[in-house]
Formats: C-alpha cells, sequence, structure tokens
C-alpha cells in the first residue's frame, strides 16, 4: 500500500512537472519577476503532492515535495527553491501535527541541496549526467531520511523500518526521472529558442538586408521582403500574390522563364544573372539574380535574392557611350585625317576636286559624287567634277544649280546636311533631286563646303540602296565640308594668284606689245594669242569694223587659217550672227553652241562650224566709240570665270586705246605724207613762178603786139592773147572791166561812171 501510494504520488509529480514545463514554455526566463513566478509554481506543485501523502500516523504524512524542491533548487537557483520552499512550509505549517517541523527541515534541506547542486551544475555540466542525478536522488533522501530520527515521540525509528527502502527505491529514480524532464524540456527549449532566435535573426536580416530576396511558386510571388518590394517601388502587400515575370521588361521575359523552367527541372540553368526588369513608376531596373529550387509548402518554388546594379548598369553603359564616343571621334580623326591628306597634299584645285571625290567614293562606299563650286557673281552652283556617272549621266546633270533648288542648292543655302535617306519614303525626294531616280539611286546627302563660314560650294554622293545617318555621322559630313571647303578655297587661292600671275604676265605682254608696235596686225596678233592662252581655249578672232561701220572685217585669228575663216564667212555685214549682239550692247556675251538652235543654224554660226562648244565675245571699244569684237572658242564645255572675263573686257579696253593710237598715228602719217606731197608741189610752183619770173624779165625787152588785137607774137610766131601769154610766162591772174573814158565811147546809152 505504501508504494502504491508514493508511486501514485510520483505520477502525480511528474504530470506536475510536465504541466509545468509546458507553462514555464510561456514565461521569458532570467528575470527577478519571472524566477518569483517560476519559484510559486514548484510551491504549488507541492502543495499539489501533499495533498495526496501518504499518511503514516496522525500529523505524518509522506508525499514527493522532496524531489520537487530539490528539482526546484537544481533547476530553477536559489530564487526559485526559496519561493517554492516558502511555499511548501506554509502549506505544510497549516497541515499541522507531529511532524509539521521535520516536514520543514524536509523542505528547507532539499532546496538547499538543489540549489547546491545548481551552482555546481552552473561550474561543470557534467553533475547532469545521470549518475550524478542518482547520487543526487540519493543524497537529497538520504538526509529525508535522516531527519525522520528527529520526529517526536521516538517514532523516527519506526518510520525508517517502514519507509526507507521504499523511499530509497522509488524517491531516487524519481528524481531521475523528474530531471530528465526537466533536462530534455531545457534542450527542446533551447533548441526552440535556438530556432526562434535563428528565425528573427534570418528575418531580421532579410528585412533589414539590402538585398531583395523572393519566393515565387508557379510564378507567383509568395515571399519577398520589404527591399525587394521597394526596389520595384511597390509595397509589399501590393507585390506578394502577384505574377513575378510581370517584373520583367516584356524582352527579357521569354529568357527568364526559360532560366526558371530549366531551374525547376533540375536541369543546366545559370545560378547567377543579370536581369532587366520595370518599376511600378515604368522606370527600368537592372538587377543581378541568384536563385535556386527549393521545396516551399511541399511544392517546388524558387527563390532567390536580388541587387540593384541599374547604377553599375548606367556606368557601364556610360563607358560604352564613351567608348563608343572614342570609338566613333577615332573614325572622324581617321576619316577627317584621311581626307585632309588627300586634299591637302596638292594646291592645284582639279586635283583638290578629284581627290576629295575619290576619298569620298571610298569612305562611302558611294555609287557616284559630284562637287558644285559657288559663283558668286550669279549666286548659282556650278557642277565642276563628278565620279562614278558616265558621260551620258555627266550630261543630265544639271551644270547651274540656284541656290535653294535641288538637294545642293537647298544645302548650300541653309548651310545645313541635306539628306535623303530613301527616295521612296521621302515625300522631298521629288522636288529636290529627281537625278536619283536617273541614275538609279535611293539615297542621296548633300553637304555645304565652307571656309571660314563662307560658302564655297557643295558636295553631293548617292547610294543605290536606303542608307540611314545618325546625329554623329552628319556632324562629320559637316566636318568633312569644313575641311574640304578649305582645302579648296586654298586651292582657289593659289589659282587665284597664279591667275593672277598670268594675268600680270600677260597684260605686261600686251602693253610691252602696244607700247612696242603701232602695227594693227601685228598687235591685234599677239594679243589675241595672249588671250586664247590666258582663257586655255582652242581659238580666236579679232574683227575690227570698216570705214563705213557696216562690216566687221577679221584682222586677227587663231586656231584655224584665214583661207577656212574666209569659206566660213567670217566677214560678216551689220547685224549678222551673234558677235553683233555683243558690239551693239557693249557688254560680254556668253554663247554655247547648239547643233539644234535654228537661228545658229539660219546664220551659219562659225563657231558651230569649226566644232567649238562655246564661245565668248568681247567688245573692243574706246571712249564709247565701237571699234571691233574679239571672239574666244572652246571646243569642250567649260565655264568662263568672272575674273577671266573681267581680263577680257581690260584688254579689249587696251587693244580699243591701241587701235585708236594706231590709227591715230596711221592718219599722223598719212597727214605728213599729205603735207610732204603738198611741199613737193609748193617747190615745184616755186621752180615754175621762178622760171616764168626769168621769162618776164625776158619780155621786158621789145615785145611784137598787134597795134589793133593787142596781141603779141611769141617766138615761135604765134599771137596770142596778152592775158594769155603774160600768164603763161608769170602765172599772174587777170579780171575784166571797161574804163570810164571806154564806157562814154562804146557804151553811152549806159550811165556807168558817174560824171
Amino acid at each position: 500500500m505504501v508504494i502504491v501510494t508514493l508511486i501514485e504520488n510520483i505520477a502525480l509529480l511528474v504530470t506536475l512537472s510536465v504541466l509545468y514545463q509546458l507553462i514555464l514554455k510561456k514565461i521569458e526566463r532570467g528575470e527577478l519577476l519571472n524566477q518569483i513566478l517560476a519559484g510559486f509554481l514548484f510551491g504549488g506543485m507541492g502543495v499539489a503532492v501533499m495533498m495526496t501523502p501518504f499518511r503514516f500516523a496522525p500529523g505524518i504524512i509522506f508525499d514527493t515535495r522532496s524531489i520537487i524542491l530539490s528539482v526546484a533548487g537544481l533547476f530553477g537557483g536559489p530564487v526559485v527553491a526559496a519561493v517554492g520552499a516558502v511555499s511548501c512550509s506554509a502549506y505544510r505549517i497549516w497541515l499541522g501535527g507531529s511532524g509539521a517541523g521535520v516536514g520543514i527541515m524536509v523542505i528547507a534541506t532539499s532546496a538547499l541541496l538543489g540549489t547546491a547542486f545548481h551552482y555546481l551544475r552552473r561550474k561543470d555540466e557534467r553533475y547532469m549526467h545521470a549518475g550524478w542525478l542518482v547520487v543526487f536522488g540519493l543524497l537529497v533522501h538520504l538526509v529525508m531520511l535522516a531527519l525522520m530520527l528527529t520526529l517526536p515521540g521516538g517514532i523516527g525509528p519506526q518510520v525508517l523500518r517502514h519507509l526507507a527502502l521504499p523511499v530509497l527505491l522509488a524517491y531516487p529514480l524519481a528524481t531521475v526521472i523528474v530531471c530528465r524532464i526537466f533536462l530534455g524540456q531545457q534542450k527542446q527549449m533551447a533548441a526552440e529558442m535556438a530556432v526562434l532566435e535563428s528565425e528573427s535573426r534570418y528575418r531580421m536580416l532579410t528585412e533589414t538586408s539590402q538585398t531583395g530576396i523572393y519566393i515565387h511558386q508557379d510564378e507567383i510571388i509568395v515571399y519577398a521582403n520589404n527591399r525587394f518590394a521597394e526596389l520595384h517601388g511597390y509595397t509589399l502587400q501590393e507585390l506578394l500574390g502577384t505574377n513575378y515575370f510581370d517584373l520583367f521588361d516584356p524582352m527579357e521575359r521569354a529568357r527568364t522563364r526559360e532560366i526558371k523552367s530549366k531551374r525547376l527541372k533540375r536541369e543546366a540553368a545559370p545560378r547567377v544573372h543579370e536581369t532587366k526588369r520595370i518599376r511600378k513608376d515604368g522606370s527600368t531596373l537592372w538587377c543581378l539574380t541568384e536563385a535556386v529550387r527549393i521545396d516551399y509548402q511541399g511544392k517546388p518554388a524558387i527563390m532567390g535574392n536580388v541587387v540593384d546594379i541599374t547604377e553599375r548598369k548606367m556606368a557601364e553603359e556610360q563607358r560604352d557611350g564613351l567608348v563608343l564616343k572614342l570609338q566613333e571621334a577615332l573614325v572622324i580623326v581617321e576619316t577627317l585625317s584621311a581626307i585632309s591628306q588627300s586634299v591637302n597634299k596638292s594646291l592645284n584645285l582639279d586635283q583638290v576636286l578629284y581627290d576629295a571625290l575619290d576619298k569620298i567614293m571610298d569612305l562611302f562606299k558611294a555609287h557616284s559624287a559630284n562637287i558644285r563650286l559657288l559663283d558668286n557673281q550669279t549666286q548659282e552652283l556650278v557642277n565642276v567634277a563628278q565620279r562614278g556617272l558616265s558621260p551620258e549621266d555627266t550630261e543630265k546633270i544639271p551644270k547651274r544649280q540656284t541656290l535653294g533648288k535641288g538637294a545642293a542648292g537647298l544645302s548650300g543655302r541653309s548651310g545645313e546636311v541635306v539628306v535623303i535617306e530613301d527616295i521612296l519614303n521621302d515625300p522631298r525626294a521629288e522636288n529636290i533631286d529627281q537625278f536619283l531616280s536617273v541614275v538609279d539611286c535611293r539615297s542621296l546627302v548633300a553637304l555645304p563646303l565652307f571656309a571660314k563660314d563662307k560658302l564655297v560650294g557643295t558636295i553631293s554622293f548617292r547610294h543605290q540602296a536606303p542608307r540611314k545617318y545618325n546625329v554623329k555621322k552628319i556632324d562629320l559630313f559637316k566636318s568633312i565640308g569644313h575641311q574640304v571647303g578649305t582645302a579648296i578655297e586654298n586651292a582657289n587661292l593659289f589659282s587665284q594668284i597664279r591667275r593672277n600671275t598670268e594675268v600680270l604676265a600677260a597684260l605686261n605682254s600686251v602693253s610691252d606689245t602696244i607700247s612696242q608696235t603701232l602695227d594693227i596686225e601685228r598687235l591685234t596678233g599677239v594679243v589675241l594669242d595672249k588671250v586664247v592662252e590666258v582663257l586655255r581655249c582652242d581659238a580666236g578672232t579679232i574683227r575690227l569694223l570698216d570705214e563705213t561701220g557696216q562690216a566687221l572685217e577679221i584682222v586677227a585669228h587663231k586656231g584655224f587659217s584665214l583661207e577656212q575663216a574666209k569659206k566660213m564667212n567670217i566677214n560678216r555685214k551689220y547685224g549678222e550672227g551673234l558677235a553683233w549682239r555683243c558690239l551693239d550692247s557693249g557688254q560680254v556675251v556668253f554663247t554655247e553652241f547648239n547643233p539644234e538652235d535654228s537661228y545658229q543654224q539660219e546664220i551659219k554660226s562659225f563657231g558651230m562650224q569649226i566644232g567649238a562648244r562655246c564661245a565668248v565675245h568681247f567688245p573692243i571699244e574706246h571712249k564709247d566709240i565701237k571699234l571691233g569684237i574679239m571672239t574666244v572658242y572652246s571646243f569642250s564645255p567649260r565655264e568662263f570665270q568672272r575674273e577671266e572675263l573681267d581680263l577680257c573686257t581690260s584688254i579689249g579696253h587696251q587693244i580699243g586705246i591701241a587701235i585708236e593710237n594706231a590709227r591715230l598715228y596711221q592718219r599722223a602719217q598719212n597727214n605728213i605724207k599729205a603735207l610732204r606731197d603738198a611741199q613737193e608741189e609748193r617747190e615745184k610752183i616755186i621752180m615754175k613762178l621762178q622760171k616764168a619770173l626769168a621769162d618776164v624779165k625776158t619780155l621786158s625787152g621789145l615785145l611784137p603786139i598787134c597795134s589793133h588785137c593787142k596781141k603779141i607774137r611769141d617766138d615761135k610766131g604765134y599771137w596770142t592773147q596778152i592775158e594769155a601769154y603774160i600768164h603763161q610766162y608769170s602765172g599772174t591772174q587777170f579780171s575784166h572791166g571797161i574804163c570810164p573814158e571806154c564806157a562814154k565811147k562804146y557804151y553811152p546809152e549806159y550811165k556807168l561812171y558817174d560824171d
């Protein structure tokens, strides 16, 4: 009966111990208040077991309070043991009886021994092994049995005889069991605490992490930390439950879904990769994503973390942009250097023009290209050089183009690059440059040529396929335009200097000729040779007005024979031919010969007959007096520069002065000859008079004269009137009248004289 009662008490103790552990889980450990509360729990357990004791005798009870209080001291420490001991002692005092004092001592010694082992355990955990727990249980209950000897009335030995063996068999074992329960509960609580702390640390780590962490299952986001939501511009509530791949750039979704699919199938897939995502506000988010396959709530899922690398990507893009810009700059520098070397190796204008075209054709793989230079007088763009075109196509290019018309004209007027990427899709193409379709080209670039902000001309090049040109390319075209324009301007300046030298030489030669001769034929011949040479023409004539001013007569020619000129009716009457237009207007006249021109056919144009393509007529004048014209012919198409025309106009005036001087000289010579002839005639008359005077002196002697008719007989016996005789020998002229006496005598009826 004793053993059964003790076993029931021990079973109650074990039950209460488990219940205590469940309650203790809810209480935070370590603080004094919590320790006091735990002490009261142990005290309550002690009271509970004392309420169902084994009653040995009135006032003498046995229960398992010694186990409870020793365990309280062992696991709770002095505060817990003291509070539990006080609680149990109070209840034992309340129960009373002869064994109350011994019961209180058992309570106190059990608590003290438990506390002692508590400190031993803190020093060395070995004291919690099973062997030491048995020793601990035996020691507590040996002390308890020893205290039984202090029971009043000498009942102690009797108690020992009946209870010592059951107590020593059951109580240490129960102590070990309860301790093991407490140890197991402590270890479980420690493990749970560790897990909780680990989870807390992990949650704190994930929530405070600068790395976005997520889990998506079946493409739905089932977990995400605040950083992940923040990176994408959403709140956590907005993000959870949404499709993970909606966060990606549409161009990225197929690739990232493929990676996800491979990862779920445990196939080879990149663990770390860069992804381009879209924030809530539509801005771009670049992330470095690392993901793995996990099981989440019993189903496969993907867990990953993302790091914002937008700044790095922007830096890389900026770096790549700088590298690209550097490469583009190097291309530009190399291109400009190549063009510079090409166009600046010579100061010959033609070579500069064609070198520039060759380099443009090579660098941009163009189908064809041409250069137009600006005529400053007419403000027209004149086609001067081309590459890639057949002679037939070259003829189709307008020789002159007004600023503002056509692609070249528009580029020249605006000073900007004109680009037609595709004539089929550009509405400007039809109005800007119809020549594109003529040469079977689809795209065109026309760029202005500048030298120190001064428009020099334009360069155009074409492609047979559509072409795209970015801003950098257009800026390159502008730079090329300035470079080629500067080279052309330098060549123009050099050509102008050389031309001026040639002009000065020609003018000096003409001046020398004019100063050295007054022979019109020699003068006009030398001048014509110089003009044809300076203008780089093939033939020429000088024709002067005849004395009537109604016909032009040839006085000098070059490039054909006089017989050929005469056969071709070079001496034209007034109003016949193109030359008269020049003479009438007093202006330089440029003529292009066209076999289909009806007027040129009608007048049998001389230039057309000799095969010339064009001619320039210069008036020869002096002080507004028209003297004639000078004409030069070119057998190939060409443009005459204003400086060249001005030169020939100047030479025309010089020739006019020289011709007028020659004519004045000729008149002076004629007058001198007339004076000489008159002098000779005068001298002859003087000789005759002298001879007549001599004859008169000879007649001053006796002269035979008729007494009636007054005739004189000469030496030869002829009778001559006295007047004729005297006139013959003296040159005296006679006039006839009547004297007053004869008048009265022979004409009395007339009163010829007053009385």
